[in-house]
């Protein structure tokens, strides 16, 4: 196929995971964009993340009628899809960190240090009253509160996780068009 096919077809390695592996240097001596690398990596973790999140809808649709466990379908897919952009938005920052320094390790332990702070601050910023300011600043404030569950969607959650994703994913593109990869 056509090198856009290659690059969707991709692993959903991090761009440092592969620079790691040796794999990236051979990669760009293609005729493609790094623009288009990142892009697609974005979009394939997207992609793919949306379908493990259908899955999962359905899933506990079939699972938890046998148990008694009855939530609107429409509740449920809310909840579904908040998790879903809460992962596009951690995923992004790990593509964010990967693009920019090349390494698959760093670009995990600060993407998962920073969703576990944002998950502290978030929990305990409901009882402590010194953390409370700092929640709006946690991904999983706008995924979690109000309940998904309970509420359904709300735009202004949706807007500011997708927007963490979008502006996570275009800093990945200014960060990878300018480093010098080695």
């Amino acid at each position: 196929g056509d090198w856009s096919s290659d690059v969707c077809s991709s692993d959903l390695r991090a761009i440092g995971g592969e620079e790691e592996a040796g794999t990236l240097e051979v990669f760009l001596a293609l005729p493609v964009r790094r623009r288009a690398v990142v892009l697609s990596k974005a979009l394939t973790a997207t992609l793919v993340s949306a379908v493990l999140a259908a899955v999962l809808w359905v899933a506990l649709l079939l699972l938890g009628r046998p148990f008694d466990l009855t939530v609107p379908a429409t509740d449920l897919a809310a909840a579904c899809v908040m998790l879903w952009l809460l992962g596009l938005a951690f995923g992004a920052i790990a593509l964010l960190v990967g693009a920019a320094t090349g390494r698959r390790g760093t670009a995990v332990a600060t993407t998962g240090t920073l969703a576990g702070v944002a998950y502290i601050v978030n929990l305990f910023g409901l009882t402590v009253s010194a953390l409370e300011p700092f929640r709006p600043l946690s991904p999983f404030r706008w995924a979690l509160a109000p309940d998904p569950l309970t509420t359904g969607l709300h735009p202004a959650n949706v807007a500011v996780l997708l927007g963490i994703a979008l502006v996570a994913t275009a800093l990945a593109v200014v960060a990878f068009e300018r480093r010098d990869v080695g």
